[in-house]
């Protein structure tokens, strides 16, 4: 299943894909006729026009009696999804919080609507990973099922929604929206003022990390990456997003922490990040130096 790499124009608009084609059902009544009219061959162009006029009545009569069965509905014939906030077409970003409506007909008989999210750009079936279900759906003027599921955070979503609508007979009716990226409604660029790309700081110094931007209404996460760690160092895992964080820079910095082939001098390359998860939002510093 390749996903589509850019969004169609939403902007607000109720959205349904198409997953399933409609079936069709082999017939073994032209083969019949044929073996019929093979068989009355030797004798004669008459025995054989009468032949194949028999099997057509035959097949017409058949036809009457047994009437070809329904095509699978399709999703769109089946649910239909609307994004509040209504999904960014422009700039293919996704609003947090958000609540997701999933509009099933009555005629399905719905029992559920699970949601999962995952990544683009790939094949691989356990790429999704389930998000969110209900089985608590509200009845619409029209007598079709709403099933609502509310997004608060951009923690756990990829650029990609699946949905499937699961009916009481087990029947499952799917289809996905994608690509975008998740933001919350107040998210601002993380701009770093110090320390900046160049600056050089000290091993067991204090100093006062400052930036302006990101959520207000998220906490950050603060780490300190270095250019050939095994694993970053965390200086805070829910700081207030409130502009300024003192930290010291940890003595523990020996090179026994870093992978054997990057052991070179006195200086590291490392960078400072701020995370926030939960607005999808990620800044950080540049490359500084790290002395001892």
């Amino acid at each position: 299943m390749i996903i589509s790499k850019a969004f169609a124009a939403i902007a607000g608009a109720l959205i349904s894909v198409n997953l399933y084609a409609g079936t069709g059902e082999f017939s073994f009544r032209s083969l019949a006729a044929a073996q019929e009219k093979s068989k009355a061959s030797n004798g004669g162009e008459t025995t054989s026009k009468k032949s194949e006029e028999r099997a057509s009545r035959t097949s017409r009569s058949e036809q009457q009696k047994s009437p070809a069965p329904r095509a699978r509905p399709l999703p769109s014939e089946v649910f239909e999804i609307r994004f509040d906030p209504p999904l960014n077409a422009d700039e293919a970003t996704f609003l947090v919080p958000n609540t997701i409506h999933i509009d099933v007909r009555a005629d399905m008989n719905p029992k559920s609507v699970s949601v999962s999210t995952g990544p683009t750009g790939t094949e691989v079936a356990d790429a999704w990973r389930g998000f969110a279900a209900t089985d608590k759906p509200t009845s619409l003027p029209n007598g079709g099922k709403r099933f609502e599921i509310t997004v608060t955070s951009c923690r756990r979503v990829g650029n990609a929604f699946q949905f499937t609508v699961v009916t009481a007979t087990k029947d499952t009716y799917s289809t996905y929206e994608g690509a975008f990226e998740c933001r919350s409604e107040a998210a601002r660029p993380i701009r770093i003022s110090f320390p900046q790309k160049g600056d050089v700081l000290q091993v067991g110094q204090t100093y006062t990390l400052r930036w302006v931007g990101g959520d207000p209404n998220f906490p950050v996460e603060i780490v300190l990456s270095r250019f050939g760690w095994r694993a970053p160092i965390v200086l805070a895992e829910s700081a207030p997003n409130n502009g300024s964080f003192v930290f010291t820079v940890p003595t523990g910095l020996q090179l026994g922490e870093l992978d054997p082939k990057w052991k070179k001098g006195d200086k590291s390359q490392s960078s400072i990040l701020l995370r926030q998860p939960d607005a999808g939002i990620v800044g950080g510093t540049g490359y500084i130096s790290i002395v001892r």
